[in-house]
Formats: C-alpha cells, sequence, structure tokens
C-alpha cells in the first residue's frame, strides 16, 4: 500500500494480511454465538463488518473481534463440511 504524505516522496507501508486477535478476547456467549450465526446464516455473502453493523441495529454488545472470531470459525466449519460431503 501506498501512502502520499503530499511531500512528493511515497510513504511504503507493507501489508501484513489479517491483523492477529487480541489477547483476552472474551468467549462468546450461546446466544451471542446464536445472533452471529443467524445473521451469516441469513446474509452468506455478508462479512464480519456488515454482519456487526447489522448487530448493532439491535444489540450493543458484541464486539467487532468476537463477530470476527465466530464468522471465522463458522466458515471453517462450512469449508470442512462442504469437503465431508460426498
Amino acid at each position: 500500500m501506498v501512502y502520499d504524505d503530499g511531500t512528493g516522496t511515497p510513504i511504503y507501508v507493507p501489508l501484513t494480511g489479517r491483523r492477529p486477535a487480541p489477547e483476552g478476547l472474551p468467549e462468546p456467549t450461546e446466544a451471542t454465538y446464536e445472533a452471529i450465526r443467524r445473521v451469516a446464516a441469513d446474509h452468506p455473502d455478508w462479512g464480519p463488518r456488515r454482519i456487526f453493523a447489522e448487530l448493532r441495529i439491535t444489540r450493543h454488545d458484541i464486539p467487532l473481534d468476537v463477530v470476527e472470531m465466530v464468522a471465522a470459525n463458522l466458515k471453517s466449519a462450512l469449508r470442512g463440511r462442504e469437503r465431508s460431503d460426498p
């Protein structure tokens, strides 16, 4: 990624991919997991940020990091199920 600071010299910042999960991330409760799963099932093409925005309408207790973690777990579980299907 290239930033321009206005001096004419571009600043190169290497992209490292996904950021690591923060330390001490709370384990989602069953109700939290179910709320995220429900929105993800209703809108399979949405990513974690859009799911988070939808949940913010009705719930304000779910952090984005938790939504990202649960969405990644759901996606990997779905991929594993697709591989095991004949």
